[in-house]
């Protein structure tokens, strides 16, 4: 039986979403949705069953009925949707990143007050931390197999330039004139940065970057950004993340580097290798595959909801932290403190690389959730 009310804007990548909460939670009735395209949006409102359809944010919000919004908008949107879903008294929860543009780096910490002040959910989501290559590291750290972490090394490289332009027009990812997509504090570097955060359980504190456009230059941002960052103990992370290059397809590459053992990723098929030391800081071992452990979901729902199931389980978590009042996985200032590392690392690369201290956000809302 549905308990909760969704708002979905945004129905391209947001289709994805309507399709999870429609066919896969049955906790949440869609209300409404909203899109640029009321073309679009009456189609899929009629295909799903979706009583109401807007063409404005405004009036989404507005809504009486609504509980939660699902944005799927471009992500240079997300930081104002955000803090105009909390102002309207709604549960958001936003696709990658919640903040993204170097001029908006204030908003991380004004959409953590929000959700402290307003008592409301804000979950990002963020597919490839359920991926199992990201758990699989994540609990070697945890378990203390890796040892003292010393060195890593996380990648999001994903050629997008067939998406640049669709129907003879730019899209929002080329600009829409206006603002282009950053390539590291965007969704693939965050990604990317997120990921590796979590892995290694530590904050970034600092970071320097380069970028280069040399790829397409007529675009006006970075195709190629590489970070360098520093942690609260000391770890040097090295952050790259592309998305306009010669290569197919879309890689996360990840590798640890720690006092008893090392992993490595392979960037062409994503197979992960370990090596132990025979001693902590001795003579590495012989290098044997690494099996992997995820999170256990139906193929067809992983599927039909995208991203290997990371869209199922980013929708199930959050209705589950609204139902069970609790922090969802990715919450607030999980978000807040990898966009604000994205964020900072785009200010460093578009300043010629000068070091740039990253805000640090505290934890003041209870316990977070462990999915290992």
């Amino acid at each position: 039986m549905a308990t909760l009310k969704a708002g979905i804007v945004g129905l391209g990548f947001g289709e994805s979403h309507l399709r999870t909460f429609h066919d896969y939670i049955d906790e949440v009735d869609v209300a409404a949705v909203c899109d640029i395209d009321e073309e679009k949006a009456n189609q899929l409102a009629r295909e799903y069953g979706v009583p109401r359809v807007y063409t404005e944010y405004g009036d989404l919000l507005a809504d009486q009925d609504v509980d939660f919004i699902c944005t799927g908008t471009p992500g240079f949107r997300h930081g104002d949707e955000c803090l105009a879903a909390l102002e309207a008294g709604k549960h958001i929860l936003t696709t990658i990143p919640m903040v993204e543009n170097a001029d908006k780096l204030h908003q991380c910490m004004e959409i953590v007050k929000a959700v402290e002040r307003t008592g409301l959910k804000l979950a990002m989501e963020q597919n490839s931390r359920w991926d199992p290559r990201t758990i699989t590291l994540r609990r070697l750290v945890k378990k203390g197999t890796i040892g003292e972490v010393c060195y890593a090394e996380s990648e999001y490289t994903h050629s997008l330039v067939y998406l640049f332009v669709r129907d003879g027009k730019k899209t929002w990812r080329d600009g829409f004139g206006t603002t282009t997509q950053e390539s590291i504090s965007s969704g693939g570097g965050i990604h990317a940065i997120d990921d590796i955060r979590w892995i290694i359980g530590q904050d970034f504190t600092e970071v320097v970057g380069l970028g280069n456009r040399i790829y397409s230059p007529y675009r006006t941002v970075n195709d190629w950004e590489t970070a360098i960052f520093r942690t609260t103990g000391g770890v040097t992370v090295k952050v790259a993340c592309c998305k306009a290059m010669a290569w197919p397809g879309c890689n996360l590459y990840k590798s640890l580097y720690g006092t008893r053992a090392a992993v490595e990723g392979d960037r062409y098929n994503g197979v992960l290798g370990i090596a132990h030391a025979q001693e902590e800081g001795g003579l590495p071992g012989e290098i044997e595959p690494l099996e992997l452990v995820g999170l256990e979901l139906d193929a067809e729902v992983a599927k039909r909801t995208g991203h290997g199931g990371g869209t199922y389980h980013n929708c199930r978590d959050f209705v589950d932290a609204i139902l069970d009042d609790r922090l969802p996985f990715i919450n607030v200032y999980e978000a807040a403190k990898s966009c604000a590392a994205a964020i900072c690392s785009l200010i460093s690369i578009n300043e010629g690389g000068r070091k740039v201290y990253i805000p640090q956000f505290y934890n003041r809302l209870g316990p977070e959730r462990e999915i290992i």
